[in-house]
């Protein structure tokens, strides 16, 4: 199970451990348009199960081979980026773009964060790697995980009718 991203008290920091065996993880983190975002990573993870001099791989993958290599039969999830590094998009449909271990991105249209290792084979990967994202100086906003809060709402919201039925329920006992 993959925690929830754990929020500063200032709401401009968000902090998750990045699953490698899952294409495009929902961070769960909304950003708006024109608002900048530093997102910084590290550790390493397993991206094959034998024992290829390539299998671990930190968040700037191998710069040295081409997701367009011909030896690759299944193409990768973001073609043209790094191969094995950390990528990312703004919203479902989003253009992918290079992360790595470091990068600063100025979305120019509001959308959830999605991040994801940029490879070929996800059922092989172990591991995860420590990713932030913060807003930059002078950024306006929160990096509130969505996700996280709209199912406290719900639930707020459902012990609040919850409460609500259960006081119009409860039958009245007259002093007669």
């Amino acid at each position: 199970m993959v925690a929830p991203p754990s929020s500063s008290s200032l709401q401009n920091t968000a902090s998750f451990q990045l699953p490698s065996n899952v294409p495009w993880f929902d961070t769960g983190i909304q950003l708006s348009a024109a608002q900048t975002v530093l997102i910084t990573a590290n550790g390493s993870v397993s991206v094959t199960w034998d024992n290829s001099p390539n299998k671990y791989q930190t968040p700037d993958g191998y710069p040295r081979m081409s997701t367009s290599d011909p030896g690759f039969h299944v193409p990768f999830l973001a073609p043209g980026l790094t191969p094995w590094s950390l990528v990312g998009k703004i919203g479902d449909n989003g253009k992918p773009f290079q992360v790595g271990s470091k990068n600063a991105i100025t979305p120019q249209s509001a959308g959830e964060l999605y991040l994801s290792v940029n490879d070929n084979n996800f059922g092989d990967n172990s591991g995860s790697w420590n990713v932030t994202v913060q807003l930059a100086r002078g950024a306006r906003g929160s990096l509130s995980p969505v996700r996280y809060v709209v199912l406290g709402v719900a639930i707020l919201v459902f012990v609040g009718l919850a409460t609500v039925v259960i006081k119009l329920t409860i039958p009245r006992h007259s002093n007669q």
